[in-house]
């Protein structure tokens, strides 16, 4: 088992080669080429196989190399269809020769075969400079092909040709052909699949379609030399540079002719990635292409650039990232303005969305605005931080928010914010419905309007109330807000203007439903005594304004009565004996009553009170039984008037003697006591008429006293 090399020549030079291993169960089978020596090579030793096994088969030639001539090692198809081949090789002393048949019959040489035929071959004849294919020479007047000229055995052809009775036999030579053609005429059709042209009539035309030097396709050219290429099985539709060189019968080349084949195939689609910053965008497509990059769906790049040798490009957006969610479309344009299927990717989206417009109709029964296209809107109406309702906005980023079930007329504020489909939350939108509603106003409110309550003014106002200004208490209606507004209106009986006295509710107030407000004892209150008329409404930041409450009369009174004018205890004496208490322990006491006294003023004795009556008003007295105290001690009476306001009299204070509620054992004489100096100074002897002054009273510088018998007395 040996290799052997396949030269395929031409009249210049080799334009392909084939390996053959021998007796490996396997021929190589090679196409036959019109004008061409086979230069066999044995890698093994350097220089040709000396002796070869050749057997035709149809049109097809089958060479053993080992002497096998069942199992070829190289099968040329079509060697016997019309073509001009032949097979050489280089022997032991360098030079280049001819396979001729070890018969030595021009019949049994390799391009002479039968069908079926089979035939030993060697090297021999005349040795060749080169392994060119040169074609037939002229010899003796006779067109023969160079492997039969000197060909061994074969003298009668050599007669043949010598006896030709030509009277050229003086030994010359044709002149030698060094002239090139002229570079070929060449064009390729628009579907690339046929390179036609024109050259020298005769020439071989070589066709290299990827530059490597080596010929794709070889024809050769017409008697009117023209040419046509087949390259329909692969057509040459992606600009591909053709070069066409025409070599002539002598093997004078042409200089070469560069076409280029349209180039209308597109580049594949471009890769493309952008980094999670969104400041990049990489990928790959066809070297030299230009690359386009559009970031917002117009159809408009707004990024260009180029690939580079090696197809790879990139595109910086660092000036404005990408993070917001953007499909961004990449082509690639190749030179000839083929333009690729466009590739998209999705930028990360970490951009929240603006906050959305919001508005409200005054009906307080749709909500309406713009955000994010495909946004998911969210609105809260109570301000519990759940949503209320979600929509999505339409692809115009538009969305509606259907309210009409319960309108909001309240003066609600209302918040609305938007996702996007990333989860990004946009800043929150408020907006405030109209407030129509007052309050108490809404349906099936439980208080409709408030209720005034003034506890100190239930029997009237006196000074000691008026003083620090009047308390009331106002219920407040359902529906009543912090910041709302009460108003306290005071309505004077007869002459008079009302007066308003206003309140911000609070927050604890407005959870309470009750506020507590003063009506001042300042201008802008009430400062003067009188009747008066109370009520109370209740005003939302709208200026919606609650129904009134059940007014509240009240009277103003800060006169006190006068005090007691006098104080009579008992018979009046400075004792109060037996007699003079009662079964209970009490003691009647006369307070005189003051002239501004009237009925159902309070006459306050010692902390026993007595409603004053009409009688008593017409008495000018009233009797009021205090307890007495016990035996021996003395009573104080302190007494006052109070009026139905609760203003009270000054007190009145009187002291009595002690109580003496026990009678003396046995009678005893008086002892009489006489002062010898008359009362009335003149130094006479006592004499009771001069004791006792003008109206009964006893004179005060010289007192008189007669003790009876009778203490009890």
């Amino acid at each position: 088992m040996s290799t052997i090399t396949v030269k395929v020549n031409d009249q210049i030079k080799t334009i392909t080669e084939h390996k053959v291993v021998t007796q490996d169960g396997k021929p190589t089978i090679i196409k036959a080429v019109d004008k061409i020596n086979y230069e066999l090579l044995d890698e093994s030793t350097g220089h040709a196989p000396n002796h070869i096994i050749t057997k035709r088969i149809d049109k097809d030639l089958h060479v053993s190399f080992e002497g096998d001539s069942e199992n070829p090692d190289l099968i040329i198809e079509g060697f016997y269809d019309d073509i001009d081949s032949a097979l050489l090789g280089m022997a032991e002393d360098g030079s280049y020769y001819y396979y001729i048949p070890d018969s030595g019959e021009v019949a049994d040489y390799v391009t002479e075969l039968e069908t079926g035929d089979i035939q030993g071959q060697a090297l021999g004849g005349n040795p060749q400079i080169a392994p060119w294919w040169i074609g037939a020479t002229e010899t003796e007047g006779f067109n023969a092909l160079p492997w039969l000229v000197g060909l061994a055995g074969v003298g009668l052809l050599g007669a043949a040709l010598g006896s030709s009775g030509s009277s050229n036999n003086n030994g010359s030579k044709p002149p030698v052909d060094t002239t090139a053609p002229d570079a070929p005429v060449a064009e390729i059709n628009p579907e690339g699949t046929l390179i036609t042209g024109s050259t020298e009539p005769g020439a071989t035309v070589d066709v290299d379609i990827n530059g490597d030097g080596v010929p794709d396709y070889t024809v050769a050219a017409g008697d009117d030399g023209n040419y046509e290429v087949d390259t329909s099985d692969t057509p040459l539709v992606d600009g591909e540079t053709i070069t066409v060189t025409a070599t002539d019968k002598a093997g004078n080349e042409s200089e070469p002719t560069d076409i280029v084949a349209e180039d209308t195939t597109a580049p594949d689609a471009p890769t493309a990635e952008i980094n999670p910053e969104g400041t990049l965008i990489t990928g790959s497509t066809e070297p030299g292409a230009t690359v386009n990059v559009d970031i917002n769906g117009d159809g408009i790049p707004d990024y260009t650039v180029t690939a580079d040798d090696d197809g790879n490009y990139e595109v910086d957006t660092s000036d404005t990232p990408l993070v917001d969610g953007e499909t961004i479309t990449v082509t690639a344009t190749d030179k000839a303005g083929n333009e690729s299927e466009p590739t998209d990717i999705v930028a990360e989206d970490t951009t929240a969305p603006d906050a959305p417009t919001a508005e409200i109709n005054p009906e307080g029964t749709l909500i309406t605005g713009s955000t994010e296209p495909g946004a998911t809107v969210n609105v809260d109406i109570n301000g519990d931080g759940v949503p209320d309702y979600t929509v999505t906005a339409d692809d115009d980023g538009n969305y509606k928010i259907d309210t009409s079930e319960t309108p909001l007329v309240d003066g609600e504020t209302i918040t609305v914010t938007a996702t996007d489909a990333a989860g990004n939350k946009s800043e929150p939108t408020d907006i405030v419905a109209e407030d129509t509603t007052a309050p108490g106003g809404q349906e099936g409110a439980d208080q409709v309007a408030p209720v005034i309550a003034i506890p100190e003014a239930e029997n009237g106002v006196n000074a000691e109330e008026l003083a620090n200004g009047i308390k009331t208490q106002v219920t407040l209606p359902t529906g009543t807000l912090e910041g709302d507004t009460i108003t306290i209106t005071v309505v004077p009986t007869g002459d008079g203007d009302p007066v308003e006295i206003t309140h911000i509710v609070t927050g604890p107030e407005a959870i309470a439903g009750v506020a507590a407000v003063t009506i001042p004892n300042s201008p802008g209150g009430i400062i003067e005594d009188g009747d008066y008329s109370v009520f109370a409404t209740v005003t939302d930041k709208a200026s919606n304004s609650s129904a009134p409450s059940i007014p509240v009369d009240i009277t103003v009174d800060t006169i006190a009565p006068g005090k007691p004018t006098s104080i009579v205890v008992g018979n009046g004496d400075e004792f109060l004996n037996a007699a003079e208490i009662d079964a209970d322990g009490n003691v009647d006491v006369v307070i005189g009553l003051p002239a501004n006294a009237v009925a159902g003023d309070t006459v306050v004795a010692n902390g026993v009170e007595k409603v004053l009556t009409p009688a008593d008003i017409n008495a000018k007295e009233v009797t009021v039984k205090v307890p007495a105290p016990a035996e021996g001690e003395s009573l104080d009476i302190t007494a006052s008037i109070k009026d139905v306001a609760g203003n009270k009299s000054e007190e009145l204070t009187e002291s009595v003697g002690v109580v003496d509620i026990t009678a003396p054992t046995d009678p005893i004489d008086a002892p009489v006591i006489t002062d010898n100096v008359a009362n009335d100074g003149s130094g006479d002897v006592l004499d009771p008429a001069e004791m006792i002054a003008s109206g009964g009273v006893t004179n005060d510088n010289t007192p008189s006293v007669i003790v009876p018998a009778d203490q009890s007395g």
